[in-house]
Formats: C-alpha cells, structure tokens, sequence
C-alpha cells in the first residue's frame, strides 16, 4: 500500500492505499417472471468486477453510465487546458465504456463532486458504516506513471465544515483506490459528506485521467470465530482494510496500516462506543529521542505499508507489520528505511510486540530511539510508571519498568512493559521508561528507552496486557512485569527447553511462550508460581507433526490444544498459577 507521509514527530499515518482490480466469476440476474435475464444488469457486471461488492449491500455514488451522473459534477478551470466531460474509458474491469474525463494542464484544474446544481441524480451524503459500509472504491485511470491523485473529501454544515485531504501515487494504467471509511469517520462526520475534489499532481506536462465507478461498500470477512460472541474466544475479522482482533465479550484491536488505532473493553463497552486511543496508536511506535538529523520525515515523503496475517488459530493471532520509507513510488524497497512490527495476541489479553526501526540512514541519524505507547486521557493521573525489581527467588538483579493506564470511565486498564536484550553471563542494559501528558491532544504517552549502545536499526520486545480494571490489579501489574523481564524457568524430568537466543528455560519474549523439545515423543516439567504468579502461560512443544498428542496439567486431561503452521502443539493455560504446576505431554503416532 502507498501512502502519503504526514510531517509528524515520531509517528505516521498511512491514510490511502492503491491496488490492482481483481476479476471473479460472473453472475446473473432474475426477471420479475424468475426467467433468467441474458444479459447481466450493471449491477451484475460491478459485482463480477470487484469482489469486495460480493460481501453484502453497496451503493453506487455514479459509473457515469448513465448521463444524469453528470448532474453532480462541475469543474474548477485554472489552464487553457482544463476540460470535464464525459468519455470512453479504455482500461480496468469491464463495468462499462462511460467514464469521467479530466483533461488537466494544472494541480489546480479539479473535478467537483456535489449535489450544488443536481436535480435527477444525487450525490449520497450518509456515508456511516454499521454494517453496511467499510470503503470507498474509486478507479482512476493514469496516462503515464509519476502521476498522483490529490483527493480531498468535505463534510459537515457551512459553518463546521472539515475536511480531508489524501494523495494517492498512480500506476500507469488502471487504479483501483479503496479509502477505509472507518479511518475517514474518525476526523469527518460521515452523515453529512458534501462534496469530493479530485485533481492530478506531478504535471510536467498536460495529461488526461479518467475516473470510473465511486462505489461504498461493505468488505467484512471473519476469518476465525465469532466476533459477536461472549465466550471470550478469539475471533479476527476483516474490515475494509483493517483486521479486528478481539477475544469474545473481553477486548478488541483494530489494527490498521500494521498499527494499533483501536482499543474497545469489550466487558463494559459491548457496543463499541468508546475507542481508548482515538486519536492516535496505541503502539509501541518508533520514535526519536534525541534526534541529530530531524524527525522520520526525512527517511522518505512516502510509506509503502505491508501488513500481514502470520498465524491465526483459536490460542493466538501473529500479525506483521512493515514501513518502508521513499521518496518516489516503485523504488526498491529492500534497502530502504524501515519501521517493523510484530504482534502475538492470546484470547487472555497478553500481547507480545517485537519493534524494528531504521536509526541510521544514507542522509539522517538519530542519536537514540525510543519506543512510545499512547492512551487517550482526559487527565494526567490515568497513566503512571513504575520500577520494580526481579522476581523472588531468581537470583538476579533485572530492573522490570512497567506503565500501568487506567480508564475509569471505561472500566479499562492497561500494562506496558518493555524488557532489555539480555546475553547469558553478562549484565542486560538498563530499560527506563518516562511519561509525558500532552492536555490539548488529551493523549498520555509512555516512552521507552534502552541504555545500550545504539546500532543502525533498533530493536525492542515489549509485553501489553489489556482488560478490565478490575483485572490488573496494581500488585499483579508489577508481577507481570517481574516476569517477563526475568522469565520463570521450567523444571524439566523429561524434554528441554529450545534454545535460539530465547531467555530463561526456553521462553521466547518476542512470542510470549516457553519452547519446549519433546524426548522421543514425551515432556515432562514443572512450572512454579509460589514465589511469584504466572499469567496464563503459553507452550509451544515439538515432535506433534504426524502424532496424536495428549496433556495433562496436574494430572487431568487438558484439552483445548491446537498446532502451528510449522506443526508444534500449542496450549495455553487459562488462570493464573500461584503454586507448583506439573504439565506432561505425550505423542503417539
């Protein structure tokens, strides 16, 4: 996906993608009389010609099909060149041969969208989703490459009037843009869009661009259970271009542009009322702590944004996210600047984040880089940080910096732990963490930094827990936070904990689970949380490809076990162990 980059310090924001049109199977329609018609309707070729219409209802804004659709259109002329009219569109899906042409010599000739003069055919104004719109799909047709779409969409009364402006890279040839109307909701009112602007920047010399079928639509998909359910299972739906991941009746993320742009506590909040961090992302995002070159405007004027699905099943959800910095579209990406994330998310609310950002550039460096986790907050006492030391009984020394955010209103709370890079039989760099409460952008923010000799790309693992106040107590926030810096380790009669840079007896930081290698299909060990609990824990064997697996937690069956893609047996426990716990695991073919 392109998008444009915003000046901004320490975060961007992805607001439009550009992708190909995909061609699927053709439908028909029925006459009145039930007799197949043999010729499909406009409505059937749409559908044939963009899948994202097959999801459920849509609504056509114009395909200039018919001539009426010109009624909404009129043009602001700057050069001799400037002329709007209707034309034959050349290129993309075949949902007919009408179009809108823009002949431009000027960033300032624009097509205007609007009811101002309309009398037979309407420009809708409620553009809300619910359940029934997720996106905005546009097809633009480009001459030449280096063109880009300038898109700007205004909504409200005369005197409230707002707008949003978006630049779109084009190919040349056809476009298919889809701008996720959630994103657009958080900053218009969508019940009131009066008017769309359309022009071409990049003008070296005069160009035509043709525009053809502004649809809304709905684009809902879920891909693991059920995200109306209370069970507390975990679901993952897709939404326009964003992914909600949540467990039933406890929480939900929406993840957009590989970040976290959304936070509801599903417990006290069922309908979704109230986003914790609208306004911003959640994070852990990149930022510059001491900067020597600017903020990360300068790695590039465009972000090529690849989110991506890694695992899904009903333990966990992996998702993946990747910003490459450039200053022109089509560039190559492989040694371009970059920002990484990697999300593990457990039905329980534990989240695992790896964060990967570029420090040193061909033309910026940072001095340091951090990583910041923001809340919307109305007041500066609902975020707070605190230090605590090791667990009990570990032997060693290891700071355990954690934040602790709390909604009052919302029946919501948040940990934030960031742990430092260790390497046995040395002593780990010191984590610190630092809050900040910006009163006009109502946003508490929490920043990391880790006193370790800085290297060209940044790395940091951090751990998140959401849920309800209630459920994270202050004492329990500063043992999760023990125990992720220094990981409990597991008291192996048969296996081994695997290895591969991971911490204390196999626990993997980035994934949030203890890795464990089966011995001739048979595991045996022992977790003990007397000295300090153990939240749910995670486990991950090998030697379950092609096997029959059994476990047992305390001598009774444990059931609710699934594998990974790579064919590992995968469980999680549910409660919080406090005492000394046996776990067995056996394989047979």
């Amino acid at each position: 996906m392109l998008c444009q980059l915003p000046r901004a310090l320490g975060r961007v924001k992805c607001v439009a993608a550009l992708a190909t049109a995909l061609a699927v199977a053709a439908s028909g329609c029925l006459r009145p009389g039930g007799a197949r018609s043999a010729r499909p309707t406009q409505s059937d070729r749409l559908i044939q010609a963009y899948p994202e219409l097959r999801a459920g209802r849509f609504a056509l804004l114009a395909d200039f099909e018919n001539p009426t659709h010109m009624e909404i259109v009129q043009q602001v002329s700057v050069s001799e060149h400037a002329r709007c009219a209707l034309g034959t569109r050349r290129l993309g899906p075949d949902t007919g041969r009408a179009c809108l042409e823009l002949a431009a010599g000027s960033p300032d000739d624009t097509v205007v969208l609007s009811n101002r003069n309309a009398q037979s055919w309407f420009l809708k104004r409620d553009w809300r989703g619910g359940d029934t719109y997720d996106l905005l799909l546009l097809g633009v047709e480009s001459p030449r490459h280096g063109l880009s779409l300038e898109l700007s969409i205004a909504a409200g009364p005369p005197r409230d009037r707002r707008a949003v402006y978006t630049s779109h890279p084009l190919e040349r040839g056809w476009n298919l843009l889809r701008l996720d109307l959630a994103e657009l909701g958080e900053r218009l009112p969508l019940d009131d869009i009066q008017e769309l602007r359309l022009s071409a920047a990049g003008l070296s010399q005069p160009a035509t661009l043709r525009f053809d079928d502004l649809i809304l639509t709905g684009a809902r998909r879920t891909l693991l259970g059920d995200p109306a359910g209370t069970d507390g299972g975990l679901y993952v739906q897709e939404v326009g271009r964003r992914w909600r991941v949540g467990a039933g009746g406890r929480f939900e993320l929406v993840f957009a542009n590989g970040q976290i742009v959304g936070w509801y506590n599903l417990a006290a909040d069922p309908n979704r009322l109230r986003n914790l961090v609208q306004g911003t992302a959640l994070g852990p995002t990149p930022v510059v702590v001491e900067p020597s070159g600017g903020d990360f405007q300068a790695l590039g004027a465009q972000v090529v944004a690849r989110p991506q699905l890694l695992e899904l099943n009903p333990v966990r959800a992996v998702i993946a996210g990747e910003w490459r910095f450039a200053d022109e579209p089509g560039a190559p990406a492989e040694r371009a600047p970059l920002q990484r994330w990697r999300y593990t998310i457990y039905r329980t609310g534990q989240i695992y984040v790896t964060v990967e950002a570029t420090r040193v550039a061909a033309k910026w460096a940072a001095d340091r880089l951090g990583v910041a986790v923001s809340l919307r907050a109305d007041r500066e006492d609902e975020l707070f940080v605190r230090q605590v030391g090791s667990p009990a009984g570990s032997g060693t020394a290891v700071p355990a910096p954690f934040a602790l955010g709390r909604r009052e209103e919302a029946d919501a709370a948040l940990l934030f732990a960031l742990r430092a890079p260790r390497t046995e039989g040395t002593t780990p760099p010191v984590a610190r963490l630092f809050e900040h409460f910006d009163a006009e952008l109502r946003r508490a923010t929490v920043t990391g930094v880790i006193d370790a000799e800085p290297t060209d790309v940044e790395r940091w693992t951090c751990h998140l827990v959401v849920g309800g106040a209630a459920a994270i107590s202050d004492e329990d926030a500063a043992a999760r936070a023990r125990t992720y810096a220094d990981p409990l380790p597991l008291k192996f009669e048969l296996g081994s904990p695997l290895g591969g840079g991971r911490g204390a007896g196999g626990f993997d930081d980035a994934g949030g689970c203890y890795v464990v290698a089966a011995d001739q299909g048979r595991a045996r060990f022992t977790i003990d949380g007397s000295g300090s609990p153990v939240f749910s824990p995670c486990f991950e064997v090998t030697g379950a490809a092609g096997n029959e697996a059994w476990v047992y937690v305390n001598h009774l069956v444990f059931e609710p076990t699934t594998r990974t893609d790579s064919g590992r047996l995968l469980f999680q426990l549910p409660d919080t162990i406090r005492g000394r716990t046996l776990v067995e695991v056996y394989f047979r073919r």
